[in-house]
């Protein structure tokens, strides 16, 4: 559970920082800040949290190593729990999300997982926050720190109750970034051991979900025959360049062609080679 405590109680009771894990900086909150404390929430159910930009309460929040001050303070020691980023002598590079990331996995190089946790969502949140990303705000589609930022009510009392819910938000990220890193890792193995049947048409003997994440925009596998839930589909990297032919619905084996021509079911492994080296071979 996480909970907002107000920071005048904390100065009134200083040993309420048995109960406090989390000091931040109050007004408009980022996803900087906010994926940090998703982050944290990995390992510690109970999070109470303190917003404020009261120097005293900061002051003590830093000189307490059991406290965690994150992207306010200006002090970076990991060993003190404190994570600011905004002084001259914090890391290069590095936003307040990157050393609680680095902090939580020091042994991050050597993770694959934890690899593509960072590079998939934690380098965005960490470069929109240091100003290297593109802020055009009238670009689509929307990046994700606009989206947390979108939960901002300030200047109003929602704005504590809209924080707990980015965290939320921003937490329900982290988890489906896990699985999905674990996911693309076996995805992997499957894509590792693929068989070219014919020139640019690839067989997979599993189901690869990741398999256009795993090729990326080398498109030099222009389509990829794989089981699907009992059946077999022929897909292709990109409907546009490479459209699947319209077929009959007498093809041997044909369950299902979608209209925008991208994926075809069939309901046996021969039959979809079968249409992929009669259709597919000479493009």
């Amino acid at each position: 559970m996480i909970t907002i405590i107000n920071y005048d109680t904390f100065k009134q009771h200083r040993h309420i920082h048995k109960e406090i894990d989390v000091v931040t900086h109050d007004g408009l909150f980022h996803a900087d800040e906010v994926f940090s404390i998703a982050l944290l929430r990995l390992f510690h159910k109970n999070i109470n949290i303190v917003r404020t930009r009261d120097k005293e309460l900061l002051r003590q929040a830093i000189s307490n190593k059991k406290v965690f001050v994150l992207d306010a303070g200006f002090i970076y020691n990991q060993n003190m729990l404190n994570f600011d980023h905004h002084q001259n002598d914090a890391p290069d590079g590095l936003s307040t999300v990157s050393m609680v990331f680095f902090y939580l996995f020091p042994d991050y190089n050597n993770d694959l997982l934890l690899k593509k946790v960072y590079n998939r969502l934690i380098v965005g949140i960490n470069d929109w926050d240091l100003g290297k990303a593109d802020r055009n705000l009238a670009g689509h589609p929307l990046h994700l720190p606009q989206l947390v930022s979108a939960f901002n009510r300030f200047g109003t009392r929602e704005q504590d109750t809209q924080f707990l819910k980015a965290v939320d938000f921003a937490y329900s990220i982290v988890a489906n970034e896990m699985n999905t890193a674990k996911e693309i890792l076996k995805a992997e193995k499957i894509w590792d051991e693929k068989e070219l049947i014919n020139t640019g048409i690839v067989l997979l003997n599993e189901h690869c979900a990741f398999w256009r994440t795993i090729q990326g925009e080398d498109k030099s596998f222009k389509y990829i025959i794989q089981p699907d839930r009992g059946n077999w589909s022929v897909v292709t990297a990109d409907n546009e360049q490479f459209p699947l032919p319209k077929i009959s619905e007498k093809t041997d084996g044909l369950i299902f062609q979608h209209k925008n021509r991208f994926i075809t079911v069939f309901d046996n492994a021969r039959s979809a080679i079968s249409f992929a080296n009669k259709y597919l071979s000479n493009n």
